[in-house]
């Protein structure tokens, strides 16, 4: 069965806003003109922006058309394999903001040892109480800081490595636990969606209002023993989560 017209438009759209032809802030071409350019009807056009808007690459607005929104970045859990013998000391997240010719960095807010809660301690496998590094990140789009991210590791894989320290760790956290011998192995991820507490809304520098996705994510090693524990706040508008080629098994 062939690609749906509808997405073959959209993929058409899509490169050209990536390749710049439509800035953001700009408009894209109105239905008839789509419609000519792709051989299409217009009702076809509509599926395809709709599909966009999904993405959210594009908004409606009245009077005026369909705007291209600021653009966001494309997170595929692939990204971490990708960084994890790599010796570019890029990250994962500055890995995949080149790949779409977006300008991301990381930057380390704050790097303490703490004593787990019940929730930590249930997650890694630890003791309440038990000793955790704990890391706060942002990772900033040009001038927007478009995620914070909170990440836990027990202080005993992380002690002595790149990890502890206040500084920046090259290639990621994963490509670091990796070097020290404990190496990733697999992940489990939960998405769910809230409105930014004041403390994100006041780092952030959006309305009280901007929706959030918030990404638990904890990974594991071969004998399924804890590794991470990391909550991120993402800023639903500039991010895309990509779980690409998942495996489907019968039950």
């Amino acid at each position: 069965m062939g690609q749906p017209l509808y997405r073959r438009v959209a993929d058409g759209i899509r490169e050209a806003i990536v390749r710049g032809d439509y800035p953001p802030g700009s408009l894209i071409p109105k239905e008839p003109e789509l419609a000519d350019r792709f051989g299409v009807s217009r009702s076809v056009v509509r599926q395809a922006v709709a599909e966009l808007r999904m993405e959210g690459l594009v908004d409606p607005v009245r009077k005026r058309g369909t705007v291209v929104r600021e653009r966001p970045v494309r997170l595929a859990l692939s990204r971490y394999a990708a960084t994890l013998r790599s010796e570019n000391v890029a990250g994962p997240w500055e890995t995949a903001c080149a790949a779409q010719d977006l300008e991301g960095r990381t930057e380390v807010d704050h790097v303490e040892v703490q004593h787990a809660d019940d929730e930590l301690a249930a997650r890694l496998g630890i003791e309440v109480g038990g000793e955790v590094v704990y890391r706060r990140r942002h990772m900033w789009i040009d001038d927007q800081l478009a995620q914070i991210q909170h990440s836990w590791l027990p202080l005993e894989l992380a002690a002595g490595t790149p990890i502890a320290s206040p500084d920046k760790v090259d290639g990621g956290i994963y490509a670091a636990l990796a070097a020290a011998g404990h190496e990733p192995a697999s992940v489990t991820e939960s998405v769910t969606a809230r409105v930014l507490a004041d403390d994100e809304v006041a780092a952030m520098r959006v309305p009280k209002t901007t929706p959030a996705l918030i990404l638990e994510r904890l990974t594991l090693d071969e004998s399924r023993a804890p590794l991470e524990f990391l909550r991120s706040v993402i800023l639903a508008e500039r991010a895309v989560l990509l779980y690409e080629d998942l495996p489907i098994s019968p039950l």
